[in-house]
Parts: C-alpha cells; sequence; structure tokens
C-alpha cells in the first residue's frame, strides 16, 4: 500500500516472496519506482511503503535450514548418492543489506526480528560423503563449499519448480 499521498494499493505479492521484499526499510522496486516500506503488517499481510530517490537498494539475509523426515528412495551417482525424500524447511530472515546501484558495494545494513517460517514439502538432494570430498586434498574447505554452491545453482533451472 502506497501512503505517500492518498493510500493506493500498487502490487500484490506472494507471502513468502514479500518476507524478503517487504520487510520494514526495504527498498521495493515496482514499476521502475522505489519505495522505502515503512510498516510491515505482519498479522494483517500488508506492506506500507512511500516513494522515495535513492542510490541504493537492499538485499535481504535469510537463513535456511532443511531437516529429512523420510526418505522415499535414493541411488548411488559415483561416490554420491542422489535421494528423494519429505523434509521440513525453516527459513527465517534475520536482517538486510544495502547495496549502491551501479557499483553494488554495501553501504550498510540492517538486523530485522521475523518469525521464522516452517513449510512441509518433498526435495531432491545430492549426498557428498566425507570420503568423496577428500578425493580433492588440494581444495580448502571454503573452496569445496563453494563448488558444492556452484552445483546447486547449475542444477536448479533444471529443476521443475521454485
Amino acid at each position: 500500500m502506497d501512503t505517500t499521498g492518498e493510500p493506493v494499493v500498487i502490487a500484490d505479492v506472494d507471502f513468502p516472496s514479500a518476507l524478503t521484499t517487504l520487510h520494514e526499510k526495504a527498498i521495493y522496486l515496482h514499476e521502475a519506482r522505489q519505495y522505502q516500506v515503512e510498516r510491515f503488517d505482519y498479522e494483517a499481510r500488508k506492506a506500507f511503503v512511500r516513494h522515495v530517490d535513492c542510490d541504493y537498494f537492499t538485499d535481504a539475509i535469510d537463513y535456511t535450514q532443511v531437516k529429512v523426515l523420510e526418505e522415499f528412495e535414493s541411488s548411488a551417482v559415483s561416490a554420491a548418492r542422489a535421494a528423494h525424500g519429505e523434509v521440513r524447511a525453516n527459513r527465517q530472515v534475520v536482517g538486510f543489506k544495502k547495496v549502491k546501484f551501479y557499483t553494488l558495494e554495501n553501504v550498510g545494513a540492517g538486523n530485522l526480528s521475523m518469525p521464522e517460517q516452517e513449510m512441509h514439502t518433498t526435495a531432491f538432494w545430492l549426498h557428498f560423503p566425507e570420503g568423496f570430498l577428500a578425493r580433492f586434498p588440494d581444495l580448502s574447505p571454503a573452496q569445496k563449499q563453494s563448488g558444492l554452491t556452484g552445483l546447486g545453482n547449475a542444477l536448479r533451472p533444471s529443476l521443475p519448480c521454485c
């Protein structure tokens, strides 16, 4: 809801996305205009914004924890294992960064205290045992983690959803 002048609804946003794009102090981009979120009413699921001109955007910081509840099937893939099953995903938005347009430099940050979201769903995952990762002794733990993150990013577009 834009409150710059007479209050008017400018957009509908799905709730999970709203948590990362419409939290308090967020810069919300809509139709090439910037709006600062003045208030996010979690219970009513409404965000109240006002038009601003600034040289940065915001990027939410969230933490997600996934717990396997039941494994339906799995199979070996080289020295790794592919699996499918039911999971519980807990996600919480804990803060945000202010990122300057064009240079992408971090120009500030803020903390948020938003309720944790829980979702039960099915998932596909790859499990790389310690022995598999030990086959790369020249890589640091951070490089191994970056490689696995890159693999996940490469596989994401091939998935049927999300």
